[in-house]
């Protein structure tokens, strides 16, 4: 597992949770008869206070800035065993603070350095320095290190299933489950990101609605089953054409949404129709584009798109119409149509 990447959110609520389970607890065990803690007891308690803080806002793709306020805190706790009982010190519990820290935001890498800092911080100081400020006891020593790795490993266990969870979670909740592709909720986030962001000045985009017109027949007379088939062929074909240049969903039943980026409404209407020479007869699908204009909303770029789709289905199917500014007389009475006899306009495949 990479770094953890926090929200907004997120960072204000780790920094609450580090100010109350960290922070405020060293402050507590500095200040209580402050004037016969020794420098050495103060120079931990402030590495041990500023390590939580500055490793959560410090940026996860900052290593070099990230790592001295990750690791600092291990070391900086250690320092107040110092002079007051090294590993039987009162303050010897205070390093299970810093293994909270790596078993919910450490890396794989910043975890296995994390198990190696703390048992280092467990037995180095009574070996090297020793008596009298680290009195030598390595029973004790190996069962504060074992406790300490025990609640980093099991939180890192339960952090990491959580993760996958969530991920596994979002992921289902913005995909088809028939075709992996995005559903409409995921449409829906992909199209407002692209539409919030405000793209170079020459940058293009188009949208593009897709009707396959074979699947009720399909459904009727070859079950379900082959009716699932090509939805997912239909997919295959439009991930392949469209997903390196933009994002790809099917909006439900037998329609599809593409977004397209940098490329011209012309160049999208021949992608279609090469797409549609691949596909043969039982692929035929009907297609409405139109590009987006400053200052399109979703909304009014997918009514156009539509409109145009609509056209497409009204005027022979099997085709690709284009948006125009104005619309053709043909989708003008087409529309009036519709809204005067709905009856009048074809039906739409059944979903599946």
């Amino acid at each position: 597992m990479g770094p953890r990447i926090l929200t907004p959110e997120q960072r204000r609520i780790a920094l609450t949770m580090a100010a109350l389970g960290s922070i405020l607890p060293v402050v507590i065990v500095t200040v209580d008869d402050f004037g016969s803690h020794s420098p050495t007891f103060l120079v931990g308690a402030a590495l041990a206070a500023a390590a939580p803080v500055g490793s959560i806002l410090a940026s996860p793709h900052r290593r070099w800035l990230r790592w001295p306020f990750a690791f600092s805190g291990l070391p900086g706790l250690t320092l107040l065993q110092a002079e007051t009982g090294g590993v039987g010190s009162p303050y010897a519990i205070l390093l299970v603070m810093g293994m909270i820290w790596f078993g919910l935001m450490a890396s794989d890498g910043e975890l296995r350095a994390g198990i190696a800092v703390t048992i280092a911080c467990c037995f180095v100081p009574m070996l090297v320095i020793g008596p009298p400020a680290y009195p030598v006891d390595v029973g004790l020593a190996t069962t504060l290190a074992l406790v300490n790795c025990s609640v980093l490993l099991g939180l890192a266990a339960t952090t990491r299933q959580i993760v996958r969870l969530t991920d596994r979670l979002r992921h289902d909740a913005n995909h088809d489950r028939l075709t992996g592709l995005l559903n409409r909720r995921g449409w829906d986030d992909a199209v407002d990101t692209h539409f919030g962001r405000k793209p170079p000045a020459a940058r293009v985009r188009v949208v593009a609605l897709i009707d396959l017109d074979q699947l009720k027949k399909v459904n009727d007379t070859l079950g379900h089953d082959r009716g699932d088939a090509l939805l997912c062929s239909a997919a295959d074909g439009l991930r392949t054409t469209f997903a390196s240049t933009g994002v790809v969903s099917r909006l439900g039943g037998d329609e599809f949404a593409v977004l397209v980026l940098d490329r011209s409404e012309a160049e999208v209407v021949s992608m279609l129709a090469d797409l549609r020479t691949e596909t043969g007869k039982d692929g035929a699908f009907s297609a409405g584009v139109v590009t987006v204009r400053a200052g399109d909303a979703p909304g009014g770029v997918m009514r156009r798109a539509d409109l145009a789709l609509y056209e497409a289905k009204t005027t022979g199917r099997n085709r690709t119409c284009v948006a125009g500014e104005p619309l053709s007389q043909a989708l003008a009475h087409a529309t009036r149509s519709s809204e005067a006899s709905p009856t009048d306009r074809p039906s739409t495949p059944s979903s599946v």
